[in-house]
């Protein structure tokens, strides 16, 4: 079986694409579920991958985030928002 550091770098290989514009490709579809999860440190190893701060990176894919989080069931919507609402008041260097 393989670790998923290693599975993903046969996906990029696979794909030809480096690491960067793979994760850049698939925040829309990547950040919402890690949101809603409240996957602090994966959220912020995708924001590394991808050069920027947590902020900026859920600031700019707010549309596709939210569009995800209102088709959930009510309790899992308003928990899912709240996580997303507590990205943009914590400051990255607070963490």
């Amino acid at each position: 079986m393989m670790s998923a550091p290693t599975l993903f770098e046969e996906v990029l290989s696979l794909l030809n694409q480096d690491a960067n514009k793979f994760l850049q490709t698939t925040l829309q579809h990547t950040l919402p579920p890690l949101i809603a999860a409240g996957n602090d440190k994966l959220l912020r190893a995708v924001a590394a991958g991808v050069n920027q701060q947590v902020q900026a990176m859920c600031f700019s894919h707010v549309p596709a985030i939210l569009k995800r989080f209102l088709l959930l069931p009510k309790g899992e919507r308003e928990a899912s928002i709240d996580k997303l609402v507590h990205e943009f008041e914590v400051s990255d260097h607070a963490r």
